[in-house]
């Protein structure tokens, strides 16, 4: 009789830096491909790191990839949220050996796109903290600001994706209409630059500004002086119709 080799089910740190690995990678060859599609798919990761994601782990990205010149690097680090630990799962974790912290060797100087995703997990791990509002709010605006430095069409998801954690960390701050003239700079400027991304988010973003103070006349003059993108994200696409 043959003997069926039972396989040991993979350590939840191994599976996460297997993901962030595949990413890293992954953007890396997109951005020497000069291709943005490879973006979006990262994006997309984050529904399931956004859960898995380890302080640690965070921690050990964002020092590895935010350029050490940044003046904010100190402040993301700090800004990262501590584990939610469960009653009884703190001592079963000590027991177990913690798998190394390595990430995959790529190009050094990296490229900002790498920056860009360490920074975005970060911020939807802080979006996700309700009861600290003011660190998501301070860690998108300094996202923003300095994507706003970078014109780089493999930029552009993740500048999006940025411009959407800022807005909502005006809304839950209570001073979304003070994000308005930044956001119709940044869709102007998505235009001029054809990031079609770009449009389509912070279309939906002026939308959702103006309605949210029954703003309903600048509202249609908006839709009526502009065209959502042709190459359309679906999920972009719905929330424009839903507005």
């Amino acid at each position: 009789k043959k003997e069926k080799k039972e396989e040991k089910p993979k350590d939840p740190r191994t599976i996460l830096l297997d993901s962030i690995a595949s990413n890293l990678r992954a953007i890396a060859a997109g951005v020497t491909a000069g291709d943005s599609r490879v973006m979006g798919r990262a994006i997309r990761s984050f529904a399931s790191l956004r859960r898995t994601m380890e302080p640690e782990v965070l921690k050990a990205l964002l020092e590895e990839f935010v350029d050490p010149a940044r003046a904010t690097k100190a402040q993301y680090i700090s800004y990262v949220p501590a584990a939610d630990v469960v009653m009884g799962d703190a001592d079963k974790d000590a027991e177990k050996p913690k798998v190394e912290i390595k990430f995959p060797q790529l190009a050094k100087p990296y490229p900002p796109e790498l920056e860009a995703y360490a920074v975005l997990i970060l911020l939807v791990k802080l979006s996700d903290q309700r009861d600290d509002k003011q660190k998501a709010l301070d860690c998108a605006s300094a996202l923003v600001l300095w994507l706003k430095t970078l014109n780089r069409r493999t930029l552009d998801v993740f500048s999006a994706r940025a411009y959407f954690y800022l807005s909502l960390a005006y809304e839950r701050c209570g001073k979304l209409s003070e994000l308005r003239p930044e956001l119709l700079a940044a869709y102007r400027t998505a235009c001029l630059r054809h990031d079609q991304m770009g449009q389509a988010t912070l279309l939906n973003l002026l939308l959702r500004n103006y309605l949210a103070y029954n703003l309903y006349d600048q509202a249609l003059k908006l839709v009526s002086k502009t065209s959502f993108p042709d190459s359309r994200p679906n999920m972009q696409y719905a929330r424009y119709l839903f507005y």
